[in-house]
């Protein structure tokens, strides 16, 4: 697990930490954690005016390419413990890779994410919802141009 997450934080300028506030509602901080490798732990910068609390947490690394691919999520499970010196996270679990999935690996994902949501729906009894396809098209044919637009402007 380690060994994943020092290739993760070498891979990322910034994370984002999610734990709870005061009311158990999610908040989330942009936040760069630092390896403690002596007592295995990370310390992180968490902010006084932050309404984030000592608990269950995660710190979420994700990035992408410009047109979404080479996609990386990396998942931290663990708690956000608060001292005196300030924050750190100790790490239980970790879900995803810290490098970008290909080949197989894309698919199984893909396939993976499928399934876990075709169970949510059974387990609630929720229809899937109808995807609004051409409005979509319509949006991707639009940023399109703004990109071939602002491509064309760069090499002037």
């Amino acid at each position: 697990m380690w060994d994943k997450i020092y290739d993760a934080l070498e891979l990322h300028h910034d994370a984002v930490l999610t734990g709870y506030d005061e009311h158990g509602f999610p908040f989330s901080i942009r936040c760069m954690p630092v390896v403690d490798r002596q007592n295995r732990r990370l310390n992180v910068d968490v902010p006084e005016s932050s309404e984030i609390q000592p608990g269950k947490a995660s710190i979420l690394m994700h990035s992408h390419d410009e047109n979404l691919w080479n996609l990386v999520q990396f998942l931290i499970r663990g708690t956000l413990v608060k001292t005196s010196e300030g924050h750190y996270f100790v790490p239980a679990s970790i879900n995803g890779s810290p490098h970008p999935a290909g080949g197989m690996d894309a698919i199984k994902s893909l396939r993976a994410i499928r399934r876990r949501g075709n169970s949510y729906l059974e387990r609630h009894s929720i229809q899937r919802p109808n995807v609004p396809w051409d409005d979509i098209k319509q949006l991707q044919g639009r940023a399109q141009q703004w990109r071939e637009q602002r491509n064309q402007g760069s090499e002037s």
